[in-house]
């Protein structure tokens, strides 16, 4: 299934293949660390409907599931830009569901193909009929963007994956533009041409009892890492870290950087940023919502916290929202003023996770040593030694396996020697048998002529010089009558 099937919910394949290109090599370096909540709308295993605000609001910036997000150097000035406040989260469900509207276009000419019969053809067809009908102008510069048919590509190439939901996730990462997300919007939210993907209920609402009763806001000024995190797709990214601004009474901006990972060893930075405000009501409930882009709402659920101003200060947040293009999705993250979770507080975590419904041992712990960026002529060098090391390791196998096959063949002329030995022997057993034989022959027949009477060696020998004569030679033999004292039986 196509990214824009997983978020869009249309169902709609194609098998149009085309080259992936390559990304560029050319990423920004980092100097400081930056994570993503990747709790954006494709989570392949959770989804859940949004929770609702106590009252609304209007949000000024947001990433969480619907905001592109923009790609530059940490050290450069960032103030909020149109993808920044979309939040990344949003980013990926408009990118899949105009992945879908791409994909559609590619199907036009096989409408038929794929495993989804007739149903799907009319789907798809649908699609495309609504597509080429209200976002005309948006479908036609996504098809002849660069970054935007390489996210096509790149999404073909995810079908039939057992990562197929993390390969689309990829794609996005690594193909994402402007021009792809004016695509997203007029298809999913402006014509509604990509229907939404209803809520499973995967993560579902947690019960009040679950949530902390207290949560000053106001001390998560600062910068928190994500130490840990369930959901595979986004929540795991290594350098992850999160800036938190208090903006209000109860409300805060977010400001992300996390890292993609190019196939050359380098790496993207990307950043957006998200608005929350706390529900009067209940401390631990933060609400991004009321979002132009896609209509994302964003919500978090702090499930456990301890935040006294010290290295060890945490806070663990349980999440799931909705947009435009899908309705639930959630997962998990668990928030530290270090680089890394102290583990005496596991028992807390674990206990935390089950009272929502999980289990701590299914989190990932992230890596958030963020290393500086190798440059590109190392990146470069480092693929050729890989590619080496590679190349001498299937030699090396190979040479093994001849070896293996050398030991076995030797093993084989040596068990067949043994069986030519083996068989020798019993020729000559043989050979010994019949010598014995013919000499027991030989003195039985020797011991047969002594014991004849005389006229009886006499007949034997005339036979024996005969040597196959004429019948008329047995006749004179036979002719004379034969002694009966030699028939005739004894008295």
């Amino acid at each position: 299934m196509a990214l824009s099937t997983l978020r869009a919910g249309t169902g709609l394949q194609t098998n149009a293949v085309m080259p992936l290109p390559t990304p560029s090599l050319n990423s920004p370096r980092v100097t400081a660390p930056h994570v993503g909540l990747r709790r954006m709308a494709l989570v392949p295993r959770h989804a859940v409907a949004p929770a609702r605000a106590s009252a609304p609001r209007q949000a000024a910036s947001s990433r969480p599931v619907h905001a592109s997000s923009t790609e530059q150097r940490v050290d450069s000035p960032r103030g909020p830009s149109s993808s920044e406040e979309r939040g990344r989260d949003g980013t990926w469900l408009m990118r899949g569901a105009a992945a879908a509207g791409l994909a559609c276009v590619l199907a036009l000419s096989d409408p038929f193909s794929g495993s989804g019969g007739m149903a799907l053809a009319a789907d798809t067809l649908k699609t495309c009929t609504c597509l080429l009908g209200q976002c005309r102008t948006e479908l036609l510069q996504c098809l002849g963007d660069v970054k935007c048919a390489a996210n096509i590509a790149c999404l073909q190439a995810c079908n039939g994956r057992p990562d197929e939901t993390e390969c689309q996730i990829g794609c996005g990462d690594l193909f994402e533009n402007q021009v792809v997300d004016r695509f997203n919007a007029c298809a999913i939210t402006k014509s509604g041409c990509v229907p939404q993907k209803a809520d499973e209920n995967l993560f579902p609402l947690p019960p009040d009892e679950a949530l902390v009763p207290e949560f000053d806001v106001g001390k998560l000024d600062g910068e928190w890492f994500i130490a840990s995190g369930l959901n595979p797709t986004f929540d795991t990214y290594d350098c992850q870290l999160h800036t938190f601004k208090p903006t209000g009474e109860g409300e805060f901006r977010v400001d992300i950087t996390w890292r993609i990972n190019t196939p050359d060893g380098g790496f993207f930075t990307r950043s957006a940023l998200q608005d929350f405000m706390q529900e009067p009501a209940r401390p631990g409930v933060l609400l991004n919502h009321d979002n132009e882009f896609l209509h994302y709402q964003d919500d978090w659920f702090i499930i456990s916290s301890s935040i006294t101003g010290s290295k060890d200060d945490y806070f663990f947040v349980y999440y799931r929202g909705s947009n435009d293009a899908w309705d639930g999705y959630g997962g998990a993250v668990v928030y530290t003023r270090a680089r890394t979770l102290p583990k005496v507080f596991l028992p807390e975590m674990e206990r935390a996770a089950e009272s929502v419904g999980l289990k701590f041992a299914d989190f990932t712990t992230t890596d958030n040593t963020c290393p500086a960026e190798v440059p590109l002529f190392a990146r470069l060098e480092r693929k050729v030694e890989e590619v080496e090391r590679a190349v001498v390791a299937e030699v090396v196998q190979f040479e093994e396996k001849v070896v293996e096959a050398e030991k076995g063949l030797v093993a084989e002329v040596i068990q067949l020697e043994e069986k030519v030995v083996e068989a020798g022997k019993d020729e000559v057993k043989l050979f010994e048998g019949l010598r014995r034989g013919f000499m027991e022959l030989f003195k039985d027949e020797q011991n047969f002529v002594k014991g004849l009477k005389k006229e009886d060696r006499e007949v034997l020998e005339q036979m024996e010089a005969m040597q196959m004569g004429d019948a008329e030679d047995l006749e004179d033999l036979f002719s004379n009558p034969l002694p009966l004292r030699k028939i005739r039986p004894r008295s």
